[in-house]
């Protein structure tokens, strides 16, 4: 991955937008709250204790919460966050040797994470854990946000955007079962203020994105 997201204001957001110094965005373990997908029946849940998160539920993320990295596993659990946010101008982190493991193997793997900051609920953050599938939306997400910091809105400020998290699913054929994984749509911008959305400014004209991205054949075999 290579988009450039440096945005001078990004850390400055996360204060304005939460009034807490600790929801920055940053590269190593933060004790954050991880929401992850269960792949075979699409339940999202977050915490050691399993909390299920209702689909639809709306976040901000911020145009530096895109986070690249490895995870050591050890035990089922992981040991080691090692995670950086695009835009930091730190390369990505590599385990020593620059070798990963596949579920359900001890070791590193490849991690991708999307650091999540509630809009209904201020405070209450999390940071979803993507495989392959979830990554390819992350990704997809990312590119959305280059291409907005670029349009006039973009300019203007708006540059942080405000999705629902929803669980979609494609039917995989080498494994001939359905793959559930989070789906991203773009519902609205936030201005650089922390509060101000697009749609206010222009009276509701944002449209909910409807999922459209078509599974490539590989997607399942990155599973984690």
């Amino acid at each position: 991955m290579a988009y450039d997201l440096v945005l001078a204001t990004a850390a400055d957001f996360a204060d304005r937008f939460s009034g807490d110094r600790a929801a920055r965005p940053s590269a190593g373990m933060t004790g954050e709250t991880l929401l992850k997908i269960n792949h075979n029946t699409g339940t999202m849940t977050y915490g050691a204790e399993g909390v299920e998160l209702e689909p639809g539920h709306r976040f901000v993320v911020p145009v530096n919460g895109f986070r690249y990295g490895y995870v050591d596993w050890r035990g089922g659990k992981p040991v080691d966050r090692r995670l950086t946010h695009l835009g930091s101008g730190v390369p990505t982190p590599e385990p020593p040797g620059g070798q990963y493991v596949r579920f359900p193997e001890d070791g590193p793997r490849k991690a991708a994470e999307l650091l999540l900051m509630s809009i209904e609920e201020r405070g209450f953050q999390l940071a979803a854990t993507c495989s392959q599938s979830s990554a390819n939306r992350m990704d997809n997400l990312a590119v959305k946000v280059e291409m907005q910091l670029r349009s006039p809105e973009g300019q203007a400020g708006f540059r942080h955007p405000v999705i629902e998290v929803q669980p979609d699913h494609y039917y995989d054929r080498k494994s001939a079962r359905t793959i559930w994984h989070f789906s991203f749509p773009v519902i609205d911008w936030i201005h650089d203020d922390g509060e101000t959305l697009l749609s206010q400014r222009d009276g509701g004209a944002i449209t909910k994105e409807e999922p459209g991205y078509e599974a490539s054949e590989d997607e399942v075999d990155f599973l984690s």
